[in-house]
């Protein structure tokens, strides 16, 4: 009875049916865990994206800063070159006939500029010489011959130094003489100081066609004065102590035709009341790339000028002038 019992439950253990097969669970399947992006992360992510793109213009502008850096000593370097202009004239008067007439003058100035300093150079002269034609005498029928007389004989030399505060006002020193004996003045050495205002600067390339500058200063010196003609006389020297105003305008009518006008005025403000005026202008027509015809119309007033001579000079010239 054991034995069969045995073999029973051996059996039952061993043995699947096959309705136990077809109830078998299937296997659940895995599923892969599925990344999803939160609210805060998409936060997070659009604040790294625009603190990176803020580093990057950053880095940008940095780099920009660093090539101006680099480029402006080279435009300063540019600047502090130095420039070099010129000119140099000539004008003549030639009459014949029943006068003999030759006069002459000769002007040239040099300038150099550059970003805190100009410097100017100006130097010139006059000399004329008349006759008048030789005339018979009525009684003994006897040639009789005139002698020349001068009618200019004059100089200047003259330095000026601008230290640039701005590029419109500057400080500057000036030293100058002059001479002409025709108006009985040996020599007048000068010294002045003062201020210099450009107010008006239009250029059009290379060409000025509007400008305007005065200047404002002291000038101080002695004037020597001695009696050439008609005979040589010792005359008492005078003193010069003067504010001087003056302005210097240039307007461009056409590319070949410019107009400048200089004036200046000096009250004396020691000894007896004296006061000059000078005023020069001047009309250049352009014939070539450097050369100019010029007409020029100068007037010299002194109110107390050495014992004998007229007060007011005046003079019309036509020449040549050559810029460099």
């Amino acid at each position: 009875m054991l034995p069969q019992l045995l073999t029973t439950l051996f059996f039952l253990g061993t043995a699947t049916p096959d309705s136990a097969l077809e109830r078998a669970p299937e296997p659940t399947p895995v599923e892969t865990p599925r990344l999803t992006a939160r609210p805060d992360d998409k936060a997070d992510s659009s604040e790294r994206i625009a603190t990176a793109l803020e580093k990057l213009a950053a880095s940008i502008d940095a780099l920009k800063a660093d090539q101006k850096k680099i480029e402006e000593p080279k435009k300063a370097d540019e600047k502090k070159d130095a420039t070099w202009s010129g000119l140099v004239g000539l004008n003549m008067i030639w009459l014949t006939g029943n006068t003999n007439s030759l006069t002459t003058s000769a002007s040239a100035s040099v300038r150099r500029e550059s970003e805190r300093w100009i410097f100017q150079l100006k130097a010139g002269g006059a000399y004329g010489r008349t006759r008048a034609t030789d005339t018979l005498d009525p009684v003994t029928g006897d040639v009789i011959q005139t002698e020349p007389e001068v009618v200019a004989l004059n100089a200047n030399l003259e330095a000026r130094a601008d230290l640039r505060f701005t590029s419109k006002l500057s400080f500057y020193l000036l030293a100058a003489t002059m001479t002409d004996h025709v108006a009985s003045i040996e020599a007048r050495p000068v010294g002045e100081a003062g201020l210099s205002v450009l107010w008006i600067d239009q250029t059009e390339g290379d060409l000025s066609t509007l400008r305007l500058q005065t200047d404002f200063a002291f000038r101080g010196g002695k004037e020597l004065r001695f009696q050439h003609y008609p005979t040589a006389l010792n005359i008492e020297d005078e003193v010069i102590a003067a504010p001087r105003f003056a302005f210097a305008f240039r307007y461009a009518l056409t590319e070949g035709l410019i107009f400048t006008e200089d004036f200046e005025v000096l009250p004396n403000v020691v000894g007896d009341s004296r006061v000059w005026l000078s005023s020069l202008a001047k009309l250049s027509v352009k014939l070539i790339k450097s050369l100019s015809f010029n007409i020029a119309f100068l007037v010299n007033h002194d109110t107390r000028p050495a014992e004998g001579k007229a007060k007011t000079d005046t003079s019309l010239t036509v020449g040549l002038e050559l810029a460099f």
